[in-house]
């Protein structure tokens, strides 16, 4: 009978080698053998796309099902050994650990710890550290103070662990470089006392394996790691010192002059013996404490992984322990953190290393691969390995239904999720508490805090109320496209579409609507305001308007700013085209001498004379998201051109986050956009009395009419819109709610003039179908000049802390670029949730498209920004940039979920 055959895969240059020689020479590589179909045997280290097809189908596969998920993991380790469990065996050692998120979770977690607190200055007595080397010097010291070790959860390596005490805690809390915010950390306790290895710290490397049928290996071969530098040195100012904590052999291989190399080690020797020319250090002692800890992982982890049965998965496991002794200074041996798999590489490529590698594989293949596979007539040859655990099962293999792995592991993954939604949910309450205690303690007469303010926020927007049928819970950050629309808003347009009566009603609505933007943008009731379609025909309308009184001339000039959106610059350039006017361009990001002409420069200053009429600015970049001293940037105007020029601000991209405050902006036109401020589609023009106006009234004189009439007549085109108008008037009583918010605890309930107590429907407004049930006068303005101003107060609370999680976690990304102004350059007073970016590598259809798919709604787009900034931010307008824009509704949970997303783009990192 011709012999069989029998197929092997292992994916990865490294795998591949190690295990292609440990098979039998029976065995084909099926990367040769193309033709046979689906392998006997499949190794991968991480999943890959392309064996989807067929890993269930394999006779046995290097993973259970969810099982990289969980076991590689320090968050879930953390989970998994946070509280002991009534089954823990009496020699299972543990480290205290806490699990959080971001530098915000660290805060609260050196709150909790007392890490900020150094009230302690006691000194704790020296004892002497034990060494593995009996004859080494002994090393006598005092046990630090609150020390921890601060783990990046998905890290892998020497990245991403910090040690942290008391003497650092605070510097290390404060930096931007550290935490990425709301990504996944664990700490643990300081495990102490050490147990040195010729006066080093250092920790043995186990390996282990669990397997479909409930079993938990350990192999007695392993290896010890060392530190680079002393222990001595802990008690000196070099406490924090990698070198002297960190045992990891990537951290630490760069000095040979200190590296030790990997240290062959045996859990089932008892005095030191030798192999391949290496001592062998003797670690049975610790056996004991090392099999409680596996045995226990695997009783805690299993219910996570089940359903390997059909392809015979199996765990690789390498495991870091620190070696320690108890109170009754019994060897114990402390878990740090798993790799599932280890490396099948070595740190050094040394004879003893490689050998240690190939016995614990082979072992591992004779243990479990060759004898699940058919036709092989192999039994299970243990080897080097130790079954420290086996779970109970109800029945056998031959008489349970077997599940397709890959659906299996959906389940297990659902499991797990229910596990941590319960976690989570108990953080939250314990944040709930801490934040109503902080509150108390405030006393009443202190400010809501912002998760109030957004909770608040969020109540009054449909999209959020009714996510799951709206949305489906997707996560909006196209803010600065347009908003999402306030409760009392649609209200007020669903009364006004309701009751129509255009000359008294529509009339008085369209007044209500003009002092409803005087109040939010903060004018004099004297001063004009004129309403619009929207913002970009306002401005449309304002420069024809210079043209037809003949308020420029070809002997006048026009400053544009290149920051503007083109709506704020092509009315000016056709108006110079009209009119003979030159354009002048302010270039403040432009560095290339080449471009700093007669008519462009980075100064302001070069640019203004006594014949320039217009200068246009944004109040803020709808790409950059910095604020503009506008009042300063209008006083240098008015001094450079003799008091000769009027400011066009474009308060577009600014509203919804900043309080414009233009009487004391002294502009003489701001406008707006109600549709990116919560409101309807209707823009906003204001005009300040004692500047333009009277200079336009003035012009407009010689037509019929009044000036005043004629400059409204020449601007509004056409029929207003009296439900958009509507609409401005719930605006402003949208801003009157979030301005009370901030000063009440319980905002339900809430009564102001035009509204009744939640829940009592209006008998007059039932039959109009307004969702809040609540009684709206459209024709009345109610909001104040300071209810916006406290309004917006409440925005920047909550804004300013989006903002900075944003970039600060963006920033942690190296290949990312934020296209942003440089402060030294022209200053900004504040930082807008609106953030810009580009990758080196990845292109920003990919980084849109994968954040849709993540259930997150962000932009690509040039946004009609200039040709000079584009060339001056270094980005092609034709393929755009990312827009990540936020609002007062938005939540530090959402900037998470879009870094979490960003995060897990292949080569975004």
């Amino acid at each position: 009978m011709e012999e069989r055959t029998f197929r092997y895969e292992a994916t990865g240059s490294v795998a591949h080698e190690r295990i292609s020689p440990l098979l039998p020479q029976n065995w084909v590589d099926s990367e040769l053998d193309t033709e046979n179909g689906t392998p006997d045997f499949l190794w991968e280290n991480a999943q890959r796309k392309g064996t989807k097809t067929y890993r269930d189908s394999v006779s046995v596969y290097s993973h259970l099902p969810n099982g990289p998920n969980m076991l590689d993991s320090k968050w879930v380790l953390g989970r998994l050994f946070c509280e002991p469990r009534d089954d823990d065996p009496d020699l299972l050692a543990t480290l205290e650990t806490h699990c959080f998120r971001g530098s915000d979770g660290f805060e609260d977690f050196c709150q909790n710890v007392k890490l900020f607190d150094h009230s302690s200055n006691t000194e704790k007595p020296k004892m002497r550290l034990p060494d593995i080397l009996n004859d080494y010097p002994t090393i006598e010291m005092s046990e630090p103070e609150n020390l921890w070790v601060v783990k990046d959860a998905q890290a892998n390596g020497a990245g991403g662990i910090w040690v942290v005490g008391p003497g650092n805690a605070k510097e290390f809390a404060s930096s931007k470089t550290n935490l990425f915010p709301e990504h996944l950390y664990v700490a643990q306790k300081y495990a102490w006392p050490p147990v040195l290895f010729g006066g080093r710290k250092s920790h043995v490397r186990v390996y282990g394996m669990l397997t479909a049928d409930g079993r938990a290996f350990v192999h007695h071969r392993a290896f010890l790691h060392v530190a680079n530098d002393s222990f001595s040195s802990a008690s000196s100012n070099s406490e924090f010192e990698d070198s002297i904590h960190i045992t990891n052999c990537c951290a630490n291989s760069h000095d040979d002059t200190k590296f030790a190399g990997e240290i062959l080690a045996d859990f089932e020797q008892t005095a030191e013996t030798e192999r391949d020319g290496e001592p062998v250090i003797p670690l049975s002692v610790y056996f004991p404490s090392v099999q409680a800890s596996v045995a226990s992982l695997a009783k805690r982890v299993f219910p996570f992984l089940q359903g390997g049965d059909a392809n015979h998965g199996f765990e690789y496991l390498g495991m870091d322990f620190i070696l320690s002794r108890d109170e009754k200074q019994k060897p114990v041996a402390y878990l740090l953190e798993i790799n599932a798999p280890p490396s099948q590489d070595t740190a050094t490529g040394l004879i003893h290393a490689e050998n240690l590698h190939n016995q614990v594989m082979r072992d591992l293949i004779s243990l479990w691969v060759l004898p699940n596979i058919p036709g092989t007539n192999a039994v299970e040859e243990p080897g080097g390995w130790r079954c420290v655990h086996e779970e109970p099962r109800e029945s056998s293999l031959e008489e349970r239904t077997l599940i397709v792995p890959s659906k299996a592991a959906i389940i297990s993954k659902i499991r797990w999720a229910i596990l941590e939604r319960k976690a989570k949910k108990k953080e939250q309450e314990k944040d709930e508490s801490r934040n109503q205690e902080l509150v108390a303690a405030k006393g009443t007469t202190g400010d809501c805090n912002t998760h109030t303010l957004s909770k608040f926020a969020r109540s009054q927007f449909p999209y959020f109320v009714c996510s799951a049928a709206i949305n489906n819970g997707q996560v909006f950050f196209e803010n600065a496209g347009g908003s999402q629309v306030a409760q009392p808003v649609i209200d007020a347009m669903t009364v006004s579409l309701s009751f129509r009566h255009r000359e008294v009603v529509g009339a008085r609505t369209k007044k209500a609507a003009r002092e409803t933007f005087q109040r939010i943008l903060g004018a004099r009731r004297n001063d004009a305001i004129f309403l619009g379609p929207n913002a970009s025909s306002l401005l449309s309308s304002l420069a024809d308007l210079y043209v037809q009184l003949n308020l420029l001339t070809e002997m006048h000039e026009i400053i544009i700013s290149t920051e503007n959106h083109l709506a704020n610059v092509i009315p000016w350039e056709r108006a110079a085209e009209a009119t003979g006017a030159t354009i002048r361009w302010w270039t403040p990001f432009c560095r290339a001498k080449e471009d700093v002409t007669p008519s462009s420069s980075p100064r302001l200053e070069d640019l203004l004379s006594s014949k320039t009429r217009i200068v246009t600015i944004p109040h803020a970049s709808n790409i950059l998201g910095q604020i503009r001293d506008i009042e300063t940037l209008t006083n240098r105007i008015k001094l450079g051109s003799e008091g000769r020029a009027h400011v066009v601000v474009d308060g577009v991209a600014a509203a919804p986050h900043w309080f414009a405050d233009v009487e004391n902006l002294k502009v003489d036109w701001y406008v707006v956009s109600g549709h990116k401020i919560f409101g309807p589609h209707l823009g906003g023009l204001y005009g300040r009395r004692g500047g333009a106006i009277e200079l336009f009234s003035a012009a407009a004189g010689s037509l019929p009419g009044s000036g005043d009439d004629c400059m409204f007549q020449l601007i509004e085109r056409g029929t207003a819109n009296y439900e958009a108008c509507a609409g401005v008037v719930g605006l402003g009583n949208y801003f009157s709610l979030l301005a009370a918010s901030r000063n009440k605890a319980k905002t339900d309930g809430f009564s102001s003039e035009g509204f009744l107590q939640t829940g009592e429907v209006c008998s007059e407004c039932e039959d109009a179908g307004t969702a809040s049930g609540r009684r709206v006068d459209v024709t009345k303005q109610t909001l104040t000049v300071e209810q916006a101003r406290g309004a917006y107060d409440c925005i920047r609370m909550v804004e300013k802390p989006l903002a900075r999680c944003l970039l600060d976690g963006l920033r942690r990304f190296p290949k990312v670029r934020i296209i942003e102004g440089d402060d030294q350059v022209l200053p900004s007073v504040a930082r807008l949730p609106i953030v810009s970016l580009i990758h080196e590598k990845i292109r920003v259809k990919t980084i849109h498209d994968a954040c849709e798919k993540g259930g997150i709604s962000i932009r690509v787009s040039s946004f009609l920004c200039t040709e000079e900034a584009a060339t001056d931010f270094h980005f092609d307008r034709s393929e755009g940039i990312i827009r990540v824009s936020l609002a007062h509704y938005n939540t530090v949970r959402e900037v998470n979920s879009l870094l979490q997303v960003l995060n897990s783009i292949p080569g975004f990192g």
